[in-house]
Parts: structure tokens; C-alpha cells; sequence
């Protein structure tokens, strides 16, 4: 009976071993055979901001974009990390500015 506990304890272990070293063999292994791959992103736009505006109580894109003549299209370009329905006071959101490729 007691060889029996200590299989199951050396098998528990060699299997714990082995799921350590499992995540490290596979990143390193060209995913099973494909080769190397480079993963290639999209160029980055860069975006330059020349004003800046606090969002005021009430305030929305929507309004902050028509107080400074912009689209809503134009404010969510200048401002790719504002989430609109989550704005709140004192905000700092950018009303005039560029973006390029």
C-alpha cells in the first residue's frame, strides 16, 4: 500500500514538473513547425495636440466636439483613449490637434 502512495506522489510530481516546462517549450518551439514568423502591427498614427479642454459638469463628446467646431468623428480621432459615455469632470480631452500616418 505504501508503494502505491509513493507512485501517486512521484507521478504528482514528474506531472507538475512537466506542466511548468510545458508554456516555456512551446513558446519557444515556431509554433509546430511553421517557421519563424515576425508579427507585423499596422504603422502607429502619431497625434499631436495643440489644445486641451477639462470637461465641465454635463458636458459630452457630442458638445465638447460642437463648442470647438469639430465633428464627433474629428473629437474620437484626437482622442483614441477617451470612452464617451464614461467622461467626467475635470477630464482632460483634446479639442485641437492632428493626427497623421
Amino acid at each position: 500500500m505504501a508503494s502505491t502512495g509513493k507512485s501517486a506522489t512521484l507521478f504528482l510530481q514528474v506531472l507538475f514538473a512537466l506542466a511548468l516546462l510545458l508554456p516555456t517549450s512551446m513558446a519557444r518551439s515556431n509554433f509546430h513547425g511553421f517557421g519563424e514568423q515576425k508579427l507585423k502591427f499596422p504603422k502607429q498614427s502619431s497625434l499631436k495636440c495643440n489644445t486641451v479642454h477639462g470637461v465641465q459638469d454635463g458636458e459630452t463628446c457630442f458638445l465638447i466636439a460642437k463648442q470647438f467646431g469639430l465633428t464627433t468623428a474629428e473629437f474620437v480621432a484626437i482622442n483614441p483613449n477617451v470612452v464617451c459615455k464614461k467622461l467626467f469632470v475635470g477630464q482632460w480631452v483634446c479639442v485641437d490637434g492632428e493626427t497623421t500616418n
